[in-house]
């Protein structure tokens, strides 16, 4: 294996005071968020729009199976500024983020519904309508399961091996 290596963020005016507040990794891309300015920032694979954002054409390369990598950590877009990051997690190509407001948002690959009802990949943060008073979340390979600050929990995305917890038959 190789050695850890210090991974360069990217600091300007809006994040200068930030601190790392939360990491997460997803099955080949990583988020980091930095607070109080609460920029999601992400690097690694994006094919299915994972790192809530378009590539950069200048950083893109491509990993051993022809996918676009974005090495260079770089914001997410889609999180409107009212809303202030409570945590981060990640999917196995998700990027999801839960607001003090209750709601979540989520990136990338959708085509379980696993961010809920829209397009099957989501090139950036988009909220999910279908889950509010979120308190905790997180993703699994094709789905993704959500606490609520009542204490229910709720599970979108694929089921096929029960991982939604639906007694739906596999």
């Amino acid at each position: 294996g190789k050695l850890p290596e210090h991974v360069p963020l990217p600091m300007n005016k809006k994040n200068e005071n930030d601190t790392i507040a939360g990491v997460s990794g997803g099955a080949y891309h990583s988020i980091v968020w930095m607070s109080p300015s609460d920029t999601i920032l992400t690097f690694g694979a994006g094919q299915l729009g994972q790192l809530g954002r378009k590539i950069s054409k200048t950083n893109t390369k491509t990993d051993n199976s022809g996918l676009p990598v974005d090495p260079i950590p770089a914001p997410a877009e889609g999180l409107p500024t009212r809303e202030s990051v409570a945590s981060i997690a990640a999917g196995f190509y998700n990027t999801l983020v839960t607001c003090k407001s209750g709601l979540l948002y989520c990136a990338g690959e959708n085509q379980n519904q696993q961010c809920g009802q829209g397009l099957p990949n989501l090139q950036s943060l988009t909220k999910v309508k279908e889950v509010k008073d979120v308190e905790q979340v997180e993703g699994g390979y094709c789905h993704t399961l959500v606490k609520t600050y009542a204490g229910k929990v709720f599970s979108l995305g694929c089921g096929d091996d029960g991982q939604r917890g639906d007694g739906r038959p596999i």
